[in-house]
């Protein structure tokens, strides 16, 4: 029975691998998505504010839009 025995001695390798591979995936799959991004929707993101405090200021230089 000396043949059964399964040691771990280098587990944490394994687990700095699959981390990276994890992590690798992820990165190539946002790159392809953001390649593939169309136009229109691009120009909607770029467009969005991404400070509270420019939320403020560009609503407040934006010009007011009547409706009649």
């Amino acid at each position: 029975m000396n043949g059964a025995k399964v040691t771990f001695e280098d587990w944490h390798v394994w687990v700095q691998i699959i981390a990276f591979c994890i992590i690798f995936t992820a990165f190539v799959a946002f790159t392809v998505r953001t390649l593939l991004m169309k136009k229109d929707k691009e120009n909607t993101l770029a467009a969005m504010a991404l400070d509270p405090e420019d939320v403020k200021t560009s609503a407040a230089d934006a010009p007011e839009s009547k409706t009649d």
